[in-house]
Order: structure tokens, then C-alpha cells, then sequence
């Protein structure tokens, strides 16, 4: 007979008292034993997490404990899981990098595991794309000249927009009539006094990170 339950779920002890009886009817005294049963499982993955292969630091998953938990299993029931990421190396200064995000699990005994995680960032090779043509006459469609491939909101990556970059056009007698260190601006087809220039053939030099790259452009209206 289960005379007392002690504890709780982590550490439980179940007191039984029982007697024997023979076939004459003879009763023997009360014994008494005690289960003692102690969770000490930590949580566990029921799948290892899979690495992730990233273009921009910008696509680093956040982490999604309801997610995570869903791919545990305890003996408890109740698990609480935190995420902490570090860069190899400490930070991430380069195109390549390694993300090492390390997910702590408790439950409620106090049982704790940890996983990892590993996240490598590969940004493609940065090549400019440089337009042969535009037709600046406020019609809505290609009204502008603008270096394309050199920021994260004109097309393909990189994650970033370059640093260190010099957006120059030159007249076909090579007269400069557009500069501009800031990749996000673009040519309107005026010259260095906002003046529109004729129709014709220009050249485009596009500097970055140490790099020139060279574009005949036919401006057209």
C-alpha cells in the first residue's frame, strides 16, 4: 500500500508498507519500502541542428527558442532554451566568416545541455556592373546612370555598400562632367553645373577598393 509520497517531479520518493500471508493464513509484520527515482536527464536534441551557409551577415537567422524546443525531448516537460553567437576570431571583419551560436537548455530540475551551431558567411566576390546606355528624359525608365552590383539595394550583393569608391564621367574630348564619392548617387546626365548635356558617347570610370573599372557610355534622349 503507497502510504506517502515525498518530493517532487526532480527528486520523488514513493513509501510502500506491505505484509505477507501464507496459504495457512499466517500474516507477517508490516515491511516498508521506499522508491527514491531522481531526474537527472539533461534535455536533449532529437536532431542535431544543422549548419547554415549564409552570402551576408544580415541573413543570420534570429534564434527561435518555440522552434528549438519542439526538437527537444526531457524527462521534466519544461525547458527553457537561450542562444549566445560569437565569431570566430571575435568579430566578423572579412567576406568569409564563421558564426558559432551556442543554444543552452534547462529544465525545471535544474538539468542543463548545450548545443552549437555553425554558421558560415561567404559574400560572393563584388564585380560592378557598369551600364552601356541610359535615356535621361523623364519618361520613368532609365532615367538615370547608376553603378549597378555595388550596394545591397541595386541588385545582387554585396551585403554592404563599397567603401572608398570614385564615380567619374568624361566627355569624349575628356573633359570630366560628373564626380561623386558616394556610390548610391547617380548620373542624370548634367554636367558639374546641373546643365543637361547632347546626346553622345561618355565614359564612365568607377573606382573601388583599389580596383578601376571603365564603361563607353550612349547617352540618348
Amino acid at each position: 500500500v503507497l502510504i506517502e509520497v515525498l518530493g517532487d517531479e526532480c527528486a520523488l520518493t514513493e513509501v510502500y508498507t506491505y505484509t505477507l500471508t501464507d496459504g495457512c493464513g499466517n500474516v507477517s509484520e508490516d515491511y516498508v519500502l521506499e522508491l527514491s527515482f531522481v531526474d537527472d536527464e539533461a534535455p536533449a536534441l532529437q536532431e542535431a541542428l544543422e549548419s547554415l551557409e549564409l552570402f551576408c551577415v544580415s541573413e543570420i537567422p534570429t534564434f527561435d527558442e518555440a522552434a528549438l524546443l519542439e526538437n527537444v525531448t526531457d524527462n521534466c516537460g519544461t525547458v527553457t532554451a537561450v542562444a549566445s553567437d560569437e565569431f570566430e576570431g571575435g568579430e566578423c571583419n572579412g567576406p568569409d566568416c564563421v558564426l558559432i551560436r551556442t543554444i543552452t537548455m534547462v529544465d525545471n530540475c535544474g538539468n542543463t545541455s548545450s548545443a552549437e551551431q555553425i554558421m558560415v558567411i561567404s559574400e560572393p566576390p563584388t564585380v560592378p556592373e557598369l551600364p552601356t546606355g541610359f535615356s535621361p528624359n523623364n519618361d520613368s525608365f532609365n532615367d538615370v546612370y547608376q553603378v549597378r552590383n555595388a550596394g545591397p539595394d541595386l541588385g545582387i550583393p554585396p551585403c554592404d555598400w563599397l567603401e572608398n569608391t570614385t564615380f567619374t564621367v568624361f566627355d569624349r574630348w575628356g573633359s570630366m562632367v560628373f564626380l561623386s564619392n558616394d556610390i548610391s548617387e547617380s548620373w542624370d546626365g548634367t554636367n558639374l553645373n546641373g546643365r543637361p548635356l547632347p546626346v553622345g558617347t561618355y565614359f564612365v570610370v568607377f573606382e573601388a577598393n583599389g580596383l578601376t573599372y571603365r564603361q563607353t557610355v550612349d547617352l540618348r534622349r
